[in-house]
């Protein structure tokens, strides 16, 4: 397994109304690149409890270390990846970034702002991104403080995805993948008020999740972004963090 992605759905369920019950998912990009839908679990909330338990389960069967997660911000969801994979390196989702930023700006000027998050998102390389960021947020701080602060927050978990192979870094930078079936799954849940029961609320979104997972394409590992990826996880072995080579696994 090369990629790990993470995120959660809400449901409501009618013997808990009012209340809306977290369905955490995991899915993965492994190293022959096929995507593959790994783990749902529900928990009454994301909480780093909830996630912890969901990680330890994919622990239990086996799963080996992953070269990257991404995640949206979620405080539970995050600590939980720092506990369960610290050699792991985080990536925090561009869309929820991107989305919490320009809530922050008028509406004006959300234009303008997408086309400078995305010069700093779309940088060549990680040192690139850096700079830019920091000049963005040095240029803006002043006019727009709440805005350049949700940049500044987690903001090298927000590059890391540049540090990865140019045809990579589209992929792993957000949670797009399973957001887009979480679209489906709502479209399906929304006739009913609320679930039955937390049985009821899992099959249905495992359904959905899993026929829409068996129309994933594909991720490509060429000779040359398998040897970017085994150069990137050198370099990271050399800084002392024990990475293991996920295609010398998979050999």
């Amino acid at each position: 397994m090369v990629y790990l992605f993470c995120d959660a759905v809400y449901e409501s369920l009618r013997q808990q109304a009012g209340v809306k019950q977290a369905i955490l998912v995991t899915w993965a990009i492994l190293a022959d690149g096929s995507k593959v839908l790994l783990h749902i679990s529900q928990g009454n909330k994301e909480s780093h409890e909830s996630w912890l338990e969901h990680f330890r389960s994919l622990v239990a069967r086996n799963l080996p270390a992953p070269l990257t997660i991404t995640s949206d911000g979620a405080p539970g969801c995050i600590k939980a990846i720092e506990a369960m994979w610290p050699e792991a390196e985080r990536i925090r989702c561009w869309v929820h970034k991107m989305k919490n930023i320009l809530e922050k700006v008028p509406a004006e000027m959300h234009e303008q702002m997408k086309s400078l998050l995305r010069d700093v998102r779309d940088a060549p390389d990680h040192e690139t991104g850096k700079r830019r960021a920091r000049e963005l947020i040095e240029k803006l701080r002043r006019q727009h403080p709440s805005a350049m602060a949700c940049l500044e927050d987690d903001l090298e978990a927000s590059l890391n995805h540049l540090k990865l192979p140019n045809t990579h870094r589209r992929t792993v930078r957000t949670t797009n993948l399973c957001e887009r079936s979480f679209v489906e799954e709502r479209r399906r849940a929304k006739v009913l008020p609320r679930f039955r029961g937390e049985k009821e609320c899992l099959k249905l979104v495992f359904a959905t999740l899993w026929r829409s997972s068996e129309r994933w394409r594909k991720v490509k590992f060429t000779a040359l972004e398998k040897a970017q990826v085994e150069q990137y996880v050198k370099a990271r072995q050399a800084a002392g963090r024990k990475v293991r080579d996920p295609f010398a696994q998979a050999a």
